[in-house]
């Protein structure tokens, strides 16, 4: 009996259970209505929890009176307690800022609150604000401290990036390029070609804290680029596409035929030559606009397409990308595609593998748009003969051959029509893993990567080119190969228990380069096989080259967590570099952060509005070996020149030279540097950011010292002084209206860096174009003070000049005017930077508005000598209808007849850098999801865009983001664009 009454009791206590038990099911979506998948949804008090499924939909079963908590990186967490509901539909809402996110560190992940160092991390959403260029022009904006500007705009060109500072000289020493590790593996890529449909994740890394874990390559920063990997589920498929139109922004308003002989005319007296061809053209009333001829409206295209997906223990990603862009200079343009395959598999309980793959093929057509080999003036390149040349001369002359007197410029139609520049380039990365539980808390992980690049580059001037080198084919052919091995391997262990978190990592790294390059350059090769067949034309020069390097590593890194409040990572590596003689090839790199997040102090738990707030500091040294090879010993020189060649008997012998002075002293850059910040979060997220200041000093400085030529060398690499960047970055972001109709995000970013060098060779106050106490980019000239007016003739006859000329200052009031009277007038790179944007959703619609600005430095503009007078170039209008006469002074514009020669050794040839650009507009709809059912999709989105729609700014240049003298004009880009998820 009493066994009996038991088991009732066991019945009735487990029934009441289930009746206490209630069925919740539902599904999550974003404000726009579209599911969200993978959203965990959890029990407050049991932690029973599940995720939502691809549709957003959920089931689980809850005590009632308990608490449903909705969380999903990137969106707010929504706590909702169980009342009499069986259904509960949940909307989410995107948040600015996400303690939990998981973000790359370099060997290994941490949680964004868990971070004592200044790490920035960029999205996919966050790249779209570019459809036209790389990754590296997306990131533009997105990352305090990182200035990002165009070495070209021509169709594929490379973008600059520097972060917090130049920290060497550059060409004339150790590179000032940032370190790219892609999926755990070092890329000389960087972010120029891989397809940002690719990218999971980038995180930006740039104190020392989170830099000296790669050491001796860490100090320009390192830049972490995260692919994409498979998901559990059913196949996933995105496809995207954006086409577009391209359009030249900024034509140079230049003279047409009638003006310019007007000018010509009146500056001679009517004695100006005027050959027959342009006779025809003054008698036929037409005039040749140049730069119409040779720019068009380039198409832009872009397609990519990725599918995801997996078994509980194998995912894979494939990424299928295309983009055709054709260049707004005719016979310019870029192709590129991209092949990538991301697979993940567990092979059991303790063992991991991932292998990933990706081929990328480009081909770059260039045309004249970098100038004639071997030519150097401004006038020479595609766009600059353009600009200069006489709008009184015809394209042909009467017999149909182009013309040819334009002073040595190439005739600029000939040009495009008759010079070819391809550049075209195969990279193949491929890497494999294996990590392995081997203890309980301890995992032991092996990476192995490769990168391998192929360079051919071919450029062919036919003989019906015009300019100096008419009448002669000249074929240049080079092909480069690199090859990159890389094996990581590394112990993880990892300690939570009670107050106490701890992650320690240790590791060996071992890397190999080579490179070799072989070119020719040949003359009359045939019109016909061009640079297929060399052999038809006369050689003038081959050339080879091999280059080999080595790196081992030893690192190791501890994070410790106590109570989640007080925060401390210790770092250390050590580096070995085949670039270095005996007795220098070791470098030593440790950093310590510090952080506090003062928010979770009891003193402020009961401050509702305060979300987060944490104090970080850190300091640490890093090194940069980025100089090439050999640098450290003699090498000798065998190349045929006038140094080493020699006349025996009346025979030409070619010898040998020591042409590098071997340097056994030389060592590793090394980068002290400081950081304090500050992480904020109020409003329950709605208003957060934060604030950085920081102190970076370089020292044992890389570079090429001219020396006395009685030495017999040229230069000598050595390690001359240091260098000071001091900086403030500021990051805000904010949800200014969050209803269930409407939202509107705002993000804000504010860059300062001043730039000072602190030290030089011997203690030398002056190396080169680098002065002690001013910026590595400053500008050192003589000073525009306008122009000569009438009654100062007899001053102005002091310096040979006369009224109406240009007026030069004369610093040392010594009379004369020469290279004494050279003063800093500025600096080329911006003082600070960054970027604004507003985002706006309603009811399906929304709309982006994304700025970038600039300020405190000047440009080179290679076309203010437009505004004044020459009988050999095409002149402004404003110099037309303003140049200065007796009657008509101007202190901007010189006379008729006036040489512009000492314009170019003035400042008057750079102006205000400041500038406002509206990035990208743009205007996306995404279709309700009964709709897109209809043709089995989940998502679709259409969109249309411009980018770089207008630019406040002083600047007259072709752009305001390069001063290249022969530069590839930018353009504004009207985009529509589609994207379907199934």
């Amino acid at each position: 009996m009493k066994r009996k009454m038991s088991l009732l009791g066991l019945i009735c206590l487990f029934t009441s259970i289930l009746m206490a038990q209630t069925k919740i099911s539902g599904t999550v979506t974003d404000v726009d209505k579209n599911p969200l998948p993978g959203v965990s949804v959890v029990c407050k008090s049991t932690s029973q929890g599940t995720v939502t499924n691809l549709d957003g939909k959920y089931t689980i079963e809850i005590n009632k009176g308990n608490t449903l908590t909705f969380s999903l990186i990137g969106m707010q967490t929504q706590d909702i307690k169980i009342a009499s509901q069986s259904i509960i539909n949940v909307i989410m809402h995107e948040s600015t800022i996400e303690l939990d996110e998981v973000v790359a560190i370099g060997y290994g992940t941490a949680k964004k609150s868990d971070l004592t160092s200044s790490i920035i991390s960029v999205k996919p959403d966050e790249l779209k604000n570019v459809k036209v260029g790389s990754a590296a022009d997306a990131l533009q904006g997105l990352a305090t401290g990182v200035l990002i500007s165009k070495g070209s705009f021509k169709p594929g060109g490379s973008s600059n990036i520097i972060i917090r500072g130049n920290g060497s000289f550059g060409n004339g020493g150790a590179s000032t390029t940032p370190l790219y590790i892609i999926d755990g593996v070092m890329s000389n890529a960087g972010l120029d070609v891989i397809a940002p449909s690719d990218i999971e994740s980038i995180e930006v890394l740039k104190d020392a804290a989170s830099t000296a874990i790669y050491g001796s390559r860490a100090s320009n920063g390192i830049i972490l680029v995260t692919t994409k990997k498979g998901k559990t589920g059913k196949a996933s498929i995105t496809f995207n596409t954006n086409i577009g139109i391209q359009n030249l922004i900024n034509k140079q308003k230049v003279l047409n035929a009638s003006q310019f002989k007007e000018i010509l005319d009146a500056a001679t007296d009517n004695t100006y030559l005027w050959d027959k061809e342009e006779q025809r053209m003054f008698d036929e009333g037409r005039s040749t606009d140049w730069q119409d001829l040779i720019t068009q409206s380039g198409v832009y295209q872009n397609y990519n397409l990725g599918i995801t997906g997996g078994s509980e223990k194998t995912t894979y990603y494939l990424g299928l990308d295309w983009v055709d862009q054709e260049g707004i200079i005719k016979n310019t343009g870029y192709q590129k595609g991209n092949i990538r395959f991301n697979l993940d598999s567990k092979l059991n309980n303790w063992l991991t593998m991932g292998a990933k793959f990706n081929v990328i093929r480009s081909s770059t057509n260039s045309s004249n748009t970098d100038g004639v080999a071997g030519m150097n003036s401004l006038d020479q390149g595609t766009m600059g003969s353009a600009i200069a040349s006489k709008p009184s001369a015809p394209i042909f002359n009467e017999d149909g051959t182009y013309y040819d007197n334009l002073l040595l410029r190439p005739n600029p139609v000939a040009a495009v029509t008759y010079f070819k520049n391809n550049f075209t380039q195969t990279r193949i990365n491929a890497s494999f893993n294996l990590e392995a539980e081997i203890l309980k808390n301890l995992k032991l992980r092996t990476e192995n990567g490769t990168e391998y690049i192929n360079n051919q580059s071919n450029v062919f001037q036919d003989s019906r080119m015009t300019g100096i080198y008419k009448n002669v084919n000249i074929s240049d052919r080079e092909n480069g190969e690199q090859f990159y091995l890389q094996t990581e391997n590394t112990l993880t262990y990892q300690l939570n228990k009670g107050i106490h978190r701890l992650t320690a990592v240790g590791g060996f790294s071992a890397s190999i380069f080579n490179w070799t390059m072989m070119s020719a350059q040949v003359l009359n090769a045939s019109n016909i096989t061009q640079n297929d067949n060399l052999g038809t034309g006369t050689p003038k020069s081959i050339n080879s080259d091999k280059v080999k390097s080595t790196l081992a590593s030893f690192f190791g890194r501890v994070n410790y967590s106590l109570a989640d409040k007080y925060l401390l990572t210790v770092t250390l590596r050590a580096d070995g570099s085949s670039r270095f003689a005996k007795g220098h090839k070791w470098g030593y790199f440790p950093s310590g952060g510090l952080a506090w997040r003062i928010n979770q102090e009891d003193f402020l738990k009961d401050v509702n509005f305060l979300d987060n707030l944490k104090l970080r500091t850190s300091y640490g040294i890093v090194g940069n070996q980025e100089i090439s090879s050999y640098q450290s010993m003699a090498q000798v020189d065998a190349t045929s020149s006038r140094y080493t060649d020699y006349v025996f008997g009346g025979t030409l012998a070619n010898g040998s030279r020591t042409s590098i002075l071997a340097q056994p002293d030389l060592t590793w850059e090394k980068s002290r540097q400081f950081d304090l910040g500050l992480d904020f979060a109020f409003f329950k997220n709605r208003l957060s950011g934060s604030i950085d200041g920081y102190y970076k000093y370089t020292y044992d400085l890389l570079y090429n010292v001219p020396l006395p030529l009685e030495s017999g060398y040229r230069t000598a690499l050595v390690n001359v002084g240091a260098m000071k960047n001091r900086g403030i970055e500021l990051t805000l972001n904010s949800v200014n209206i969050d209803t269930k109709d409407f939202t509107w995000q705002t993000s804000l970013n504010y860059s300062f860096n001043k730039n000072e060098i602190d030290k030089l060779y011997n203690d030398l106050e002056r190396v080169g174009n680098y002065f002690v106490g001013q910026s590595i980019n400053v500008i050192y000239t003589k000073r525009f003070g306008g122009i000569w007016q009438s009654d100062e003739a007899e001053i102005a006859k002091i310096y040979n000049a006369e009224p109406g000329d240009y007026k030069i200052i004369d610093r040392n009031r010594n009379n004369i005017i020469d290279d004494d009277d050279r003063d800093f007038v500025g600096q080329t790179t911006p003082q600070f930077f960054g970027s604004f944007s507003n985002t706006f959703k309603s009811h399906g619609f929304d709309l982006t508005i994304f700025l970038t600005y600039a300020g405190g430095h000047k440009i080179y503009n290679p076309f203010a000598y437009l505004d004044s007078y020459s009988p050999s170039a095409n002149m402004s209008p404003d110099y037309y209808h303003n140049y200065w006469t007796p009657e008509r002074p101007s202190n901007k514009y010189p006379r008729l007849g006036s040489t512009n020669s000492q314009l170019y050794e003035t400042d008057g040839m750079y102006q205000k850098g400041d500038y406002i650009r509206l990035k990208n507009l743009e205007l996306g709809y995404t279709l309700p999801r009964n709709i897109a059912n209809k043709v089995y999709a989940s998502n679709i989105r259409v969109y249309a865009s411009v980018q770089n729609l207008v630019t406040f700014t002083k600047y007259t240049g072709f752009d305001v983001e390069t001063s290249n003298a022969n530069p590839y004009p930018a353009c504004r880009v009207f985009m529509g664009g589609l994207t379907v998820n199934f």
